[in-house]
């Protein structure tokens, strides 16, 4: 049975049936399919393109596979665009405006920022059609648009880097973090000292508490020039547009994001709720309510309040990433390499081996 088109007020045939699937016009294109006499499975016995309203083949009938593309961060769809794969499985990106956005066969993953932006294979940004590899040897694993810079990573974990979208280095990928910090036009790149694995890191971290010189930080300004260099416990906290932080034997050290030079402690922010965290330590935090009764026990290595009720906390163990409540129930599992709260979209940005996506 082969499927047309009529006119709905005259009931004239407007399209002769010539498709084994045809579904119904939406903004003057209609998706249609034939069977595919090549079919290898049950997911390629059809094969699917698009028509316009006088029966003209925008894309004829020839991919096994067709979806829409879903804007990365914020999980909308761009109208009009198709990721399609080829009976010969080259994928490639089109619009159904009849061009092609990437023609078949270059890349095979896509993660479109919007409908002129768009990482491929994590290896090449597109801005506006024109290509901007990552380095050699390294993947982009995020994109910093507003400053055109990469994140990039590459052998293992300890190998994270940032670059322009030209190539220049701010901080070659030798660092276990790099933080480009806009306001202060600074970029924060901890390493890790000594030939550490990530795993033994790990390890001192939970079982060793006077290791003091695991960690490297480095401050560097935004041509990669460094300013100065911390040995610390683990990796810097940035407290205000100015300040940052970092721990060295149980103590808190804060200097100036402007020159590296000591700096004085900001001032106390009351917390959501009169809440209090607190460390009987220096290496594990907890949570105490207004009363000052311990509410949630020092057991976490990082702990910090990203709405009235949630908290991003850094598990002792693994130091993966999850969220709680204030009643120390989990609200999002500690497997995230890192987590990263979005106000504006009221969404978390999470990377587990490798892979960015959306939690909402």
């Amino acid at each position: 049975c082969e499927w047309g088109y009529k006119d709905a007020c005259t009931r004239q045939v407007v399209i002769p049936p010539a498709y084994d699937n045809a579904d119904l016009f939406r903004d003057g294109v209609a998706e249609v399919s034939v069977i595919n006499p090549l079919a290898t499975s049950f997911e390629t016995q059809l094969l699917t393109g698009w028509i316009d309203t006088t029966g003209k083949e925008i894309f004829p009938p020839q991919f096994t596979y067709a979806a829409d593309v879903g804007k990365f961060l914020n999980n909308g769809i761009l109208p009009g665009y198709k990721e399609v794969v080829s009976q010969d499985g080259k994928t490639g990106v089109l619009s159904l405006s009849g061009k092609w956005i990437m023609p078949l066969g270059r890349h095979h993953i896509f993660f479109f920022y919007d409908a002129h932006h768009f990482l491929a294979d994590d290896n090449t940004y597109y801005d506006n059609g024109k290509p901007y590899p990552a380095p050699k040897g390294c993947l982009i694993t995020s994109v910093d648009e507003a400053h055109r810079l990469f994140y990039v990573r590459g052998e293992n974990e300890l190998q994270n880097g940032l670059c322009t979208w030209e190539g220049k280095w701010l901080a070659p990928p030798e660092f276990l973090e790099v933080r480009y910090l806009p306001e202060a036009r600074r970029v924060l790149a901890t390493r890790v000292k000594n030939g550490l694995s990530i795993m033994t890191v790990i390890e001192k971290l939970k079982d060793d508490r006077d290791a003091t010189d695991q960690a490297e930080i480095l401050l560097l300004d935004e041509n990669g020039k460094q300013l100065a260099t911390f040995t610390a416990h683990y990796t810097a906290d940035v407290i205000t547009g100015s300040t940052a932080a970092y721990q060295n034997n149980g103590e808190m050290h804060y200097f100036s994001l402007a020159d590296g030079k000591p700096a004085a402690p900001p001032k106390k922010q009351p917390l959501p709720g009169g809440f209090s965290i607190f460390s009987n330590d220096g290496y594990y935090y907890g949570l105490k309510n207004k009363a000052g009764k311990t509410v949630i026990p020092p057991q976490y290595l990082k702990l910090g309040f990203v709405t009235p009720r949630f908290l991003i906390a850094a598990d002792s163990s693994s130091y993966l990433t999850g969220v709680i409540d204030a009643a120390g129930k989990t609200v999002i599992p500690f497997e995230y390499r890192s987590l990263e709260y979005f106000p504006g979209e009221d969404i978390f940005l999470a990377e587990k081996n490798n892979k960015y996506g959306t939690i909402d």
